[in-house]
């Protein structure tokens, strides 16, 4: 539901740690803007990239997952770059796509 979507977030976009948390709420719709709010804090995330690495291996849907992968491309650095290697082995196509995609992003 949106509205709880803009609720559970509100306050915390340029907070990673906060943002990390919500990684394992119960309602994917709060997943996917979670990492995605992380992707848009850059480097600025860098300090949560292992709670990403761990939604990209574990996450139940596809679409958070992806979503993962590319916040990983869009924050860079050795550890996502490592951590996306586990998105290249994901059962869903869509998100090997997303992973290719992201570690090209990383410098």
């Amino acid at each position: 539901h949106p509205s709880e979507v803009g609720m559970v977030l509100r306050g915390k976009q340029n907070d990673p740690l906060a943002l990390s948390l919500l990684l394992n709420h119960a309602n994917p719709a709060v997943r996917t803007q979670a990492a995605t709010a992380l992707g848009e804090l850059g480097t600025g995330a860098r300090s949560v990239v292992p709670h990403l690495i761990q939604t990209l291996s574990r996450d139940q849907s596809a679409w958070v997952r992806r979503i993962a992968a590319r916040s990983l491309g869009k924050i860079g650095g050795p550890q996502a770059r490592d951590g996306l290697q586990i998105g290249l082995r994901d059962k869903d196509k869509w998100v090997v796509h997303t992973t290719t995609q992201a570690l090209k992003n990383i410098k």
